[in-house]
């Protein structure tokens, strides 16, 4: 090749080395905020690789205290978002001082839905829940409590789609808030192992499809 020519790789190459450095220096990041907290072999350890493997990017927040680490990226087309926090002030005091969130953006703009098994009296914090609202599906509520102050939500969010999704054996025991634009599942605790952290992703970005999917 002429000295003079341009080499229509050379952009190419640029963008690669430089996503090479950003990974590299997201995944140092990562790496540092782990130890810097003395979690190496332990569950938080394990859930930081799981978020490494999957794509998901360390989340800085100095605003808030009571967050031990955030996750965000995008995994398969979907917004996701995996967190940790602390409950310094648990209402049952048997339960882990830590919460693990895992959320999947979607369209949903309306009141705040609660999805979570029929035999729970409290939420996955501890606190009482009151306003079931009921389904008109015999199956689903057999199954399921919703809870929300707004009936016409309730009914926004259980979609044909949703509760084809949510009759599939993988949702069991899993609790579902949608609210905030997220379909999100809490869980007491540190969520480390990787099938759980796999169910847990696959029922969320599910049920954040279905609601985008057009009303059968």
């Amino acid at each position: 090749m002429h000295a003079d020519a341009i080499d229509p790789t050379a952009g190419f190459l640029a963008m690669d080395v430089w996503s090479i450095v950003a990974l590299a220096v997201g995944a140092v990041l990562a790496g540092a905020w782990a130890m810097s907290r003395g979690y190496g072999r332990d569950p938080l350890g394990a859930l930081v690789k799981w978020c490494q493997a999957r794509g998901l990017e360390f989340v800085e927040r100095p605003d808030e205290p009571d967050v031990v680490g955030t996750f965000a990226g995008r995994v398969d087309g979907a917004e996701v978002r995996i967190e940790v926090s602390r409950l310094p002030h648990r209402k049952l005091t048997d339960l882990p001082p830590q919460l693990t969130s895992i959320s999947a953006a979607t369209a949903y703009d309306g009141p705040p839905v609660l999805i979570q098994p029929a035999e729970w009296v409290m939420d996955v914090e501890g606190n009482a829940v009151e306003g079931r609202l009921a389904t008109g599906d015999p199956s689903l509520d057999e199954r399921w409590a919703v809870y929300g102050a707004d009936a016409f939500a309730a009914k926004r969010v259980l979609t044909a789609a949703v509760r084809r999704r949510l009759a599939e054996p993988d949702t069991e025991l899993l609790s579902l808030l949608i609210a905030d634009g997220a379909v999100v599942t809490r869980h007491p605790g540190i969520v480390h192992e990787a099938a759980e952290l796999e169910r847990r992703l696959a029922v969320v970005t599910d049920v954040a499809a279905a609601l985008a999917a057009p009303v059968a």
